[in-house]
């Protein structure tokens, strides 16, 4: 009943050994592959450039509250190619020496905010400068597609409007001039029938001068500057730094290259091992 917790205890004695004699053995193996891990991470953070991404939150241009066009159908023509103009090709690839790439769907991320009417547009550029002047030129270039857009629905509704407050002038005068015969009506005949077409006609018109005259002013109120707009940020353009901080990736790098020691030390032992029982095979 006693001997079988002591032998137990006798063979994780004898694993935790082999296992720091293992690592003793080829402690040398595993230092160099932890070395050469941690040069190639000094040689990554001193020549890998560094990475800036700019962030901004847009806003669809909209007339009388509504937008031009959905964040969906935005969303899908960023990705196609010669959306964007020169200017914009040219300021997301500043150090392409070859023929500039006509879509900029690697290069522009976007993001549509679900609890919010935005469209989340981000770029990762070398530098700072670079990363925002790519921002704000895809932003130009957005605005002026909606902004082509825009107009043929400001110009229908301003033509509309004109075309209303003209034919609400006519009816005010002539409600008017019936307003004075009203007056002479009363005077010259005093029966009921008469006095009854009067007022009916006088209230018809006087409706129809207020659905009108309603009407305008919700036309004048949704062509205001406060329910149209253009393309804009929602949120001041933010660029950060997103370059893997250097500790990490030495430490990153260490670790994997103690990593591959250890795979190496185990294959150097099992073919240690694998030769060995091979030799004792050929000598029985």
């Amino acid at each position: 009943m006693q001997i079988q917790p002591q032998t137990s205890l006798s063979e994780e004695v004898l694993d935790i050994t082999q296992v720091l004699f293992f690592f003793k053995s080829h402690r040398f193996l595993l230092g160099a592959c932890g070395l050469i891990g941690l040069l190639l991470g000094l040689l990554f953070i001193f020549f890998a450039p560094d990475k800036h991404e700019a962030t901004g939150s847009l806003a669809m241009a909209s007339t009388a509250g509504k937008p031009v066009e959905s964040i969906q159908e935005l969303n899908e023509k960023i990705k196609l190619p010669l959306y964007f103009s020169p200017p914009a090709l040219q300021a997301c690839q500043p150090d392409r020496t070859e023929a500039l790439e006509v879509s900029l769907k690697d290069i522009v991320r976007s993001k549509i905010d679900r609890n919010a009417s935005f469209l989340q547009l981000s770029v990762t550029l070398p530098t700072e400068s670079q990363a925002r002047i790519c921002l704000q030129t895809v932003i130009e270039a957005i605005a002026a597609q909606q902004s082509a857009l825009n107009q043929p629905a400001t110009t229908i509704k301003r033509n509309e409007l004109a075309a209303l407050q003209g034919k609400l002038k006519s009816i005010e005068k002539t409600h008017q001039d019936f307003q004075q015969q009203i007056n002479l009506a009363k005077v010259r005949d005093q029966t009921f029938a008469a006095s009854a077409f009067v007022l009916t006609t006088h209230l018809r018109m006087s409706e129809e001068v207020q659905l009108m005259q309603e009407k305008a002013q919700t036309l004048e109120i949704s062509l205001l500057d406060a329910q149209s707009h253009g393309t804009r940020l929602v949120t001041p353009m933010s660029v950060v730094n997103v370059s893997p901080e250097p500790g990490f990736v030495a430490l990153i790098a260490t670790l994997g290259g103690l990593a591959w020691g250890l795979l190496l030390a185990l294959g150097i032992s099992a073919w240690r091992h694998i030769h060995a029982q091979l030799r004792d095979a050929k000598a029985t």
